[in-house]
Parts: C-alpha cells; structure tokens; sequence
C-alpha cells in the first residue's frame, strides 16, 4: 500500500502503528527536503496518510520505545522533542553527528559521531546528555581506520546492528559490511555485505533484520535472521528503496521508494 505523499527526498521515518484487518493506525514520522536551498524539515502524520504536519527542522528522526518522544539530529547537535514537536531541547551538542536512535529501555541515545577523519559509535544520557561514552563496536581484525553506521539496538537490548567499511573503500557492491554484536562489543559477525548504508531495522521481536543491500545479487530492501541466515530480497530492484520499518506486530514493512516517481514516497 502506497502512503500518499507530496514530500520529496524523504529521509527516514519511524511507524508507530497497530495494523489489523487491513486498517492501517498510529503515527509515521520522517523528514523531507525540497530541492535547493530549502531545509530538512521533520513531518509526523497518521499511518494512512492524513493528518501531516511540520514539527521541526531537522533530519533522522526516531521514536523513543514508548512513542513519546522523538530524537533527531538538528542545528548544532542532537535534539529530542515530545511527539507533537512540544518540549524541544538541544540534548547534546557537536558536529557532524548521524543518525541518533533510543536505546531499547529509552535511558540512552546511541549515535555515529565523525571526529578526525574517522567515525565511531557513541551513546549519551536520554535525558542530561552528559559526557558521550565510546561503544567498542569493531569487526575481528579491524586495525585500519573505518567508518561506523547506521547504529541500531535490537528491542530487547541484547545486540546492536551497524554497518562498517575501511576509509579507503568506496561505496560499492561488498564494500560494506552490515555487523551485529552484543552490545559490550563482544560476539561481532557479518550479517550482509551491503555496499553502502543499510538503513537496518529489527523486527519487534529482534528475531529479524530489515535492511537495504547494495549487492552484485540484487540491490533493494532485504529480510535476514539475526544470524545472517535466511535472507531474502523484498523489494523491487529497478527502484531506489530505502529506509525499512517494521509494524509492531510484524505484519508489515514501512519504506521510501521511487517505483512511481523521482523523488522519493513512503510506501506499506
């Protein structure tokens, strides 16, 4: 089921939704941008389409586990807002942050953070910011300096998904790899080769991951086992799909997509 959208460029967005008897419910919310000068702007809007409305510039939004509130990166940092764009507040602030997502119990913020030449995975308090503290997420025989992405915690807090590559790679088919590891940086293995950002997203039970794969088999949204194991390409692979989210109760995927047009839609 297409979401009707008038937004281009879509960047991420989070389903909040309970989906029964073909009803789609509950909340999505994502950033846009026009093309040219314009900035990202946060949109929420109800699962069937109706209802959006601005609530903030910014990009990469994320909803806490309760639904409450939302994290995303804005001017100057990290900002965390209630999710009817009330009680905005600048969380922690630095530069060149990505993709900042809640920990399984909402108590932690996990982002990628750039500092000289390199990119690595943080995590700071949900709600005093404070000093960020390192998370030792490193593929085996990793010495060289690489790139950390797409941090995303499984929902019962056990493991975490990232993507990792060497500097010296570029973004193409295998030069990328999507890892889960225990969150103490312990038990690190390849789930994909993904090419480039993955986009990973857990299924609400963490038995499965939902991510984009750039890969000399197909390139589009995939299905794995937490393992690596039984994977499976979704998605069409003459458009550009990107940016999976799962319902709560599994049934359905979230994505953006170009299969009707140039910029990008969401899609169930």
């Amino acid at each position: 089921m297409r979401l009707k959208s008038i937004c281009i460029a879509v960047a991420v967005f989070i389903v909040s939704a309970v989906v029964a008897d073909a009803q789609l419910v509950g909340q999505i919310v994502y950033s846009s941008k026009v093309w040219g000068d314009s900035p990202w702007v946060i949109h929420i809007m109800n699962a069937n389409g109706s209802g959006r409305r601005a609530l903030a510039d910014g990009m990469t939004p994320s909803w806490s586990p309760d639904g409450e509130c939302i994290v995303y990166r804005g001017r100057g940092g990290i900002w965390v807002m209630n999710r009817d764009g009330s009680g905005n507040q600048l969380l922690f602030e630095a530069k060149d942050i990505i993709d900042p997502v809640f920990s399984h119990d909402g108590r932690r913020i996990l982002f990628n953070w750039y500092r000289d030449g390199e990119s690595f995975i943080y995590s700071v308090d949900a709600t005093t910011g404070g000093d960020p503290i390192l998370l030792p997420l490193f593929p085996a025989a990793s010495t060289d300096p690489g790139f950390h992405g797409d941090v995303t915690p499984s929902p019962d807090g056990r493991t975490v998904a990232f993507t990792y590559g060497k500097q010296s790679q570029q973004f193409t088919a295998n030069s990328v790899g999507l890892f889960v590891a225990n969150m103490d940086g312990s038990d690190v293995h390849l789930i994909s080769d993904v090419g480039r950002h993955a986009y990973p997203e857990w299924s609400p039970d963490s038995s499965q991951l939902a991510f984009f794969g750039h890969r000399d088999d197909g390139e589009g949204i995939y299905v794995a086992n937490a393992d690596g194991t039984g994977q499976a390409l979704l998605s069409a692979e003459w458009a550009i799909d990107w940016h999976p989210t799962w319902s709560p109760d599994s049934e359905w995927i979230a994505f953006t997509s170009t299969q009707s047009s140039k910029s990008q839609d969401i899609w169930i």
